[in-house]
Formats: structure tokens, sequence, C-alpha cells
């Protein structure tokens, strides 16, 4: 091997324009002197090149950590009603049913019904939706897994249990 710290392979010299000069890493300091500071342009581009990059990088990881943390949805009535028809497994002409229900009760959000059995109760002993109470009925054992109300006396009001 020569004095220059060169490794040949196949005939080309790849480190050679490296250690072309040893005395640039034995005097590497000299440039930091006072009496031989120098401002060299390249290195002062090359600086705030990576200083932007830099900067950039982190504003962007940033704001893609701030976007994926911000809930999606944070008040939807309708969309968590839908969600609720889906994991109960119920049929669209379902969904519709049960949200004309909630909209003839005067719920604030359709959702409620998956909540509070007694609006179901309610709508089962309901003389508006007698025709379809039997629905009503496995809708409430479908979502709370319970029978269906207590019987109705004669006076429409729910016996005492």
């Amino acid at each position: 091997m020569s004095g220059n710290m060169s490794i040949a392979f196949c005939g080309l010299d790849f480190f050679s324009p490296l250690f072309a000069e040893k005395n640039l890493f034995q005097r590497l300091g000299d440039r930091f002197r006072f009496e031989d500071a120098q401002l060299d342009t390249g290195d002062l581009v090359a600086a705030v090149s990576i200083v932007a990059v830099g900067a950039a990088t982190v504003w962007l990881m940033a704001s893609y950590l701030r976007r994926s943390e911000r809930p999606k949805a944070i008040d939807n009535p309708r969309k968590l009603f839908n969600e609720l028809c889906q994991t109960h497994h119920l049929e669209r002409h379902e969904w519709a049913f049960l949200r004309s229900i909630a909209d003839e009760m005067q719920l604030e959000t359709p959702s409620l019904l998956f909540i509070d059995p007694g609006l179901l109760d309610a709508a089962i002993l309901d003389a508006r939706w007698v025709e379809e109470s039997a629905d009503l009925c496995r809708f409430r054992e479908t979502i709370f897994g319970e029978e269906s109300p207590p019987a109705q006396t004669t006076e429409g009001v729910p016996a005492a249990v």
C-alpha cells in the first residue's frame, strides 16, 4: 500500500481523493483560529440548509402528530346512532324505524334508545306502535339482552312489579 492511504479495487482508487491531503486532518482546527478565520459561503449555505431541513422536518412531524391525535368526530349523534345500529346488527329498515320512534318521542338523539331501556318500554306500551310491539320487544332483547317490559294493565299504565 502506498503512503497516501489509498485502497485499490479492480484498478480503481476509491479513497485516494478522500485522503489525498494528510495535512487536512492534522490541521483541522486551524480554521477556527481567529487569525486564520475565513467565511466560506459554501459552508454557510450548507449550515443554513441543514438547519432549514431539520426545522422543516420537526414542523412536519409535529403537525402530523397533532392531526393524528385530534378526535375524528366529537359530537356526531347521527354517526353514533349508525354505529350502534351496525354493532347490534340491525338492518336499514330497522334503523329507520328506530329513528322514527326517536323522532316521535322527541329525543335529542336517537342513540338514547340504546342507552335507556325505559324508552323502548314506553314505545312498546304506546298505542301508536301496537302493531310493531313484537319488533320493539325483539329490539329491546337484542339491545339490552332483557325480556320485554312488564305487562300492561287496563288503564294503559304498566303494572307495578
